[in-house]
């Protein structure tokens, strides 16, 4: 067995833990418009019937079934050849920027073809970048405190990139509040031009980490028979998953039922920019939560006030209080999302050092290409599943008119019962989850040990 240690991040080391996450606000300026409001715009202002952009979400995730596992399995074959994580990383931030232009800025007439090409070069692109990303972090110290520093700041990023895609509508270059096609060619401008820069200080700056590598050669079946036989994270699997199919249903349908059911298009952009901010803001509060009570019951706790705001909308109607009542309710699921961002890849980073303990390789890039295969499967299946809900109850989003009650059916069902539970049951698999922070520290010892001997032999 061997360890190659390229230099790790101290725990005080707030400029070098920074240099590392600066790409993540341009990626994620990239991503949130085709996680939010692309299916909208491509229906409304493109003429793209939902049936096809469900089809297409569909397509999307069976195409990272396979793309996923692989990327994450050459990740790490390439890292025990010695091509640190840096590298995927630039490839897969510049291949963001490539796809998110040509998807973001598309020419007045497109195909459904178009659409599916550039989708599926974007999610290959985002799959190199976020899982080299997160897998590198993993890497940069095994110290528990500052790992949840770590992905804390991570976080923060992911939120500076929403909150500046969110404020574009608001800017008085523009002449409505809505997001717009050309909303979306301005973030991808924007983002183009912050990249390239990020990229390179982190790659520069920031150290290459630690890897550990038994020597051997493993094929791809036997990664997935390793990583799968990891009984915590298979329960975190499951969690995940459930998790993400509710919170898909959600993402995909609000720019839809806030703006064709609730008419409130216009306030979409303050709406998504408050709960940002207020996502932000609530980093700290679950770092705290994570530290006094565990990562578990944070993770329990922000379950738990996804449900309650999954069910306000069910007592909501369109008129005068809509606007203040769904605010609410969006604020709150931003505000859970803190915990996602900051305590749960923590979360895995212990359950992949559990993994290098237990099977003597460290996987780190796999683990994260399952929990990002994960991610975009169960938000795609959730986005799919949503839309198709809309569609068979007859709910098309360019005839629905404000406060129609034919369409009053299908939004509580999908966009609230349905979530609700879904998250529900995933608090049944949470009760299992076994990983305390007591745990990590004596595997974290086992394996400092171990690289010890290794580097004496």
């Amino acid at each position: 067995m061997t360890t190659k240690l390229d230099g790790q991040i101290q725990p005080r080391n707030w400029r070098g833990m920074f240099a590392y996450n600066l790409p993540v606000a341009g990626a994620y300026l990239l991503f949130m418009p085709i996680g939010i409001v692309l299916q909208g715009i491509y229906a409304t202002h493109y003429g793209i019937a939902l049936s096809a952009i469900a089809t297409v979400f569909f397509i999307s995730r069976i195409f990272d079934a396979v793309t996923d596992p692989v990327i994450g399995y050459v990740a790490d074959l390439t890292r025990a050849k010695g091509i640190n994580r840096k590298w995927w990383i630039g490839i897969g931030g510049i291949g963001l920027v490539i796809s998110g232009y040509f998807l973001y800025a598309p020419p007045e007439q497109i195909s459904i073809n178009y659409f599916m090409f550039w989708s599926l070069s974007f999610y290959l692109s985002w799959t190199i970048f976020d899982i080299s990303h997160y897998a590198w972090g993993t890497e940069l110290t095994k110290d528990p405190a500052a790992r949840v520093k770590i992905f804390s700041i991570r976080g923060s990023m992911v939120y500076v990139g929403a909150i500046s895609f969110y404020v574009l509508p608001v800017l008085p270059i523009f002449e409505t509040t809505e997001f717009t096609p050309e909303t979306l060619k301005y973030a991808v401008s924007i983002a183009g031009i912050y990249m390239l820069p990020a990229l390179l200080i982190a790659m520069f700056f920031v150290p290459s980490g630690e890897f550990i590598h038994s020597g051997k050669k493993e094929s791809i079946v036997a990664m997935f028979k390793s990583v799968l036989t990891n009984k915590p994270f298979v329960i975190y699997v499951a969690i995940y998953m459930l998790t993400g199919i509710g919170g898909g249903i959600w993402i995909s349908l609000t720019f839809i039922v806030f703006n064709s059911y609730y008419g409130i298009g216009e306030s979409i952009a303050l709406i998504y920019f408050l709960g940002s901010v207020v996502g932000m803001c609530g980093l700290p509060f679950w770092l705290w939560l994570s530290n006094k009570f565990g990562k578990k019951i944070s993770w329990s706790f922000a379950q738990c006030i996804n449900i309650v705001c999954f069910a306000i909308p069910l007592f909501v109607v369109p008129g005068e209080y809509a606007f203040v009542f769904l605010l609410i309710s969006t604020i709150g699921i931003f505000f859970s999302e803190g915990c996602r961002q900051g305590v749960l890849p923590s979360l895995l980073a212990d359950i992949v050092d559990y993994g290098t303990w237990k099977f003597g390789e460290d996987k780190a890039a796999s683990y994260f290409a399952l929990n990002t295969l994960l991610q975009k499967m169960s938000i795609g299946i959730g986005a799919g599943f949503g839309l198709m809900l809309l569609s068979w109850f007859g709910f098309d989003p360019a005839t629905t008119k404000v406060g129609d009650e034919d369409a009053r059916l299908a939004v509580q069902l999908a966009f609230c019962v349905v979530p609700m539970i879904v998250v529900a049951v995933s608090l049944l698999f949470l009760s299992q989850m076994r990983i305390t922070a007591r745990h990590s520290e004596i595997i974290r010892k086992r394996l400092a040990l171990r690289a010890k001997r290794s580097s004496l032999a």
